[in-house]
Parts: structure tokens; C-alpha cells; sequence
């Protein structure tokens, strides 16, 4: 923890890690947290076969890891693995998506339980408890990758899908103390482009989302005014007209951001995926347009 705070101390972004621990974590928890209920765990279960197989494979494992080999008995640590695990696996119940993002909180237990189920042959002599140990790993691993839809492991071994190939056009077309805004869900493109966003809001759902009760909206208005983006990326809809969560329908209810954009962008380039829109009057490193 000492680490921690020095790190962010020392990057002078210590207001805003308490902010993301203490002001938006809680609020975002809460808003969760008010629509759980045991039937939307047990369907989130329901639908993903896998993820279940993977869950109660995970689970016997902590179990089977936590009892010593010969004396029946739970070790503190072990105790501990097990609250780790169900804490996690509970927490990406509630999301109700099941995306591998969900399941980052189950890594530390996960490579724990690894590591022990490795020990278990060795320290049992139950050929069905290795049988599960091994089988448990296979489940813990494939369960929230398979979840991934398949168009995008697809995608994922082209060289140059449309969130790259833009993100290599825009980090051409500017310098590298300029800011971007991509509001959509590819955050991916800050990093390809090796730009900032101008923004600490990498997510748009949440700034137009009520429920938290915070006042995102103009916070984020105020921060991409006075980090005046290069360019403003809107991932476009699949569908005509935009679902309501989905990117371009939450930015066509932010009425105040869609009349900065038209007042200071100009529309720049549109394919099938983005809309991008360049900021009056930029001019990229050398001139380029």
C-alpha cells in the first residue's frame, strides 16, 4: 500500500487516484449492486456453460488446495484463497456480461490456485482429486476467453483492424502533446496512437449514465475544453437508428457535446465503424492534414 501511494504521489495524480477508489468505485459498486438478484446470477451462469464449468471447477480446487493432505483441517491461507475466489466469481456475476475484463479481479486467486493445483498430485494419492486439478486449470482458463464473441478472435489475427489502421492515420496527424477523444469502446486507440486522451473519462458510457449520481457529464465537457482533442472519434452503430447504450446514442443525448463538436470539428474521415472529426484549424507535425 506504501508503494502505492508513493507511485501516485510521486506522478502528482494522487486527487485522482482517490477519486477512482473512493468517489467513483462506490458509486459505480452501488448502481450494480441495487439490481442483483439470485435469479441474474443464476442465468448469468445458465447461458455460459463454460464459465460455469469453470466456476465450480475454480471453487473445488480452492477447496481441494485449502484442506492439508493429511489432516482434514483449513488453513488460514486457505480460507483466504477461498473467500478470494467466491469474492471474485461473484463479482463477475453481477456484470451480467462475462467479458475476460470482468474476470481481472479472479487473476491473483486464479495463479494461486495454479500453482497449488500443480502441488495437488504430488501431495495426494486420489488419482480423481488430480483428475480435477488438472481438469480445473483447462476450465479456469477456456471459460472467460471462450465468452469473447468470434468475430473478434478474427479480427484479432489481422495485422490492421479499423481501430488500428485509424489510430496509425491519427498518430501521424499529430504531435505528441495533443489529445484525443474516442468516444466508443476502443480506448485501444490512445495506446496504438500513443496520444492521451483529453479526457480522464476513457469510458462515454458512464458519463452519461444518471444512476452513479455524479456529475460526469460536466466534468468531461470542462476537460475536453481546455484540452482542446486533435480529433474526436464516434464509433458508429450497427443499427439505424442507434441503440440507446450503444456510442452514437448516448452521444446524440449529450446535447452540450454535440454542439461543441459541430461549433469547433469538422467532420475529417467516415468509415463503416468511425466517424472522425478533426479539430478547426489543427495542423499536424510538419503540416500534414
Amino acid at each position: 500500500m506504501i508503494a502505492v501511494v508513493a507511485f501516485f504521489r510521486a506522478k502528482h495524480d494522487w486527487g485522482e487516484f482517490l477519486y477512482a477508489q473512493f468517489v467513483f468505485t462506490p458509486a459505480y459498486a452501488a448502481m450494480n449492486w441495487s439490481s442483483v438478484s439470485w435469479e441474474r446470477i443464476r442465468l448469468f451462469f445458465h447461458i455460459r456453460p463454460l464459465l460455469t464449468a469453470g466456476s465450480v471447477s475454480m471453487f473445488g480446487i480452492a477447496t481441494l488446495a485449502a484442506a492439508k493432505s493429511r489432516e482434514r483441517v483449513f488453513s488460514s491461507s486457505g480460507i483466504l484463497l477461498i473467500v478470494w475466489t467466491l469474492c471474485g466469481l461473484a463479482a463477475a456475476a453481477v456484470q451480467m456480461r462475462g467479458f475476460p475484463v470482468h474476470f481481472f479481479g479472479l487473476l491473483p486467486p486464479a495463479s494461486l490456485l495454479a500453482a497449488r493445483a500443480f502441488l495437488l498430485p504430488s501431495t495426494s494419492a486420489k488419482p480423481w482429486v488430480n483428475g480435477l486439478a488438472m481438469c480445473g486449470i483447462g476450465a479456469m482458463l477456456v471459460g472467460p476467453i471462450k465468452n469473447v464473441p468470434e468475430s473478434r478472435w478474427r479480427a484479432s489475427r489481422t495485422a490492421l483492424t479499423p481501430d488500428v489502421r485509424l489510430a496509425k492515420k491519427l498518430e501521424t496527424l499529430t504531435a505528441p502533446d495533443d489529445t484525443l477523444v474516442v468516444w466508443g469502446n476502443f480506448p485501444s486507440i490512445y495506446v496504438t496512437a500513443n496520444r492521451k486522451s483529453a479526457s480522464r473519462y476513457i469510458n462515454p458510457y458512464w458519463v452519461g449514465e444518471t444512476r452513479l449520481g455524479l456529475d460526469l457529464k460536466n466534468s468531461f465537457l470542462r476537460e475536453v475544453e481546455v484540452n482542446r482533442p486533435a480529433f474526436f472519434v464516434l464509433e458508429k452503430s450497427a443499427q439505424t437508428p442507434p441503440a440507446m447504450k450503444s456510442p452514437e446514442g448516448t452521444f446524440s443525448r449529450f446535447p452540450e457535446l454535440v454542439a461543441l463538436i459541430g461549433a469547433h470539428y469538422e467532420l475529417w474521415e467516415e468509415t463503416v465503424r468511425f466517424r472522425t472529426y478533426r479539430r478547426k484549424g489543427h495542423v499536424g507535425p510538419g503540416g500534414v492534414e
